[in-house]
């Protein structure tokens, strides 16, 4: 946890300082990696990079304390997690090796 230190950083990562957000980043990303590789494994780090792009599009609106932060990353972390099951449901794959060779289009 950031501290005392965490309203000063929020603010100058929202006025754009990439020092500021590199900290806050570093804090909580290792606890945000742990949760993902437990809810979706072989996705985390797919998951943890949109949750991150998500955060910086809406980093200029947040308002809250540390905590809030926390719950705020977490939640979003977990609607991309939400979004990643959904597409993966509607655009399933397979790996092109467990295709025998009468499936493939000519």
């Amino acid at each position: 946890m950031v501290g005392e230190d965490f309203a000063a950083l929020l603010a100058a990562a929202q006025r754009g300082s990439e020092q500021a957000f590199s900290v806050l980043w570093r804090d909580v990303n290792p606890a945000l990696l742990r949760y993902l590789r437990v809810v979706a494994a072989e996705h985390a780090e797919d998951v943890a990079a949109e949750t991150w792009v998500q955060v910086v599009r809406g980093l200029p609106r947040f308002t809250g304390d540390e905590v809030a932060w926390r719950a705020w990353l977490f939640t979003t972390a977990r609607r991309r997690l939400l979004d990643q099951v959904r597409l993966r449901k509607r655009h399933p794959s397979e790996p092109l090796d467990e295709i025998s060779p009468m499936d493939i289009p000519r």
